[in-house]
């Protein structure tokens, strides 16, 4: 398969046929390892956003007891 040339042309850049195959798989794996990322991510930040105000309680309640001692 011919990729392209050169601009003056005395060049042709070319992928061997059974490396196009590979190399088209090789690009849909990347894509649907991108979107297991994103999907992954996406529930990572949807458990921490939920805890929130546990989070915001138990960082109140840790600087209150720094500052006085205890809560």
């Amino acid at each position: 398969m011919v990729l392209g040339a050169s601009a003056s042309g005395a060049t042709v850049y070319a992928e061997p046929g059974p490396a196009v195959a590979l190399n088209n798989a090789e690009a849909a794996l990347a894509g649907a390892e991108a979107a297991e990322e994103a999907s992954i991510l996406g529930r990572l930040t949807r458990g921490v956003a939920a805890q929130l105000p546990r989070l915001r309680q138990a960082r109140h309640l840790g600087a209150c007891a720094r500052a006085h001692g205890a809560c």
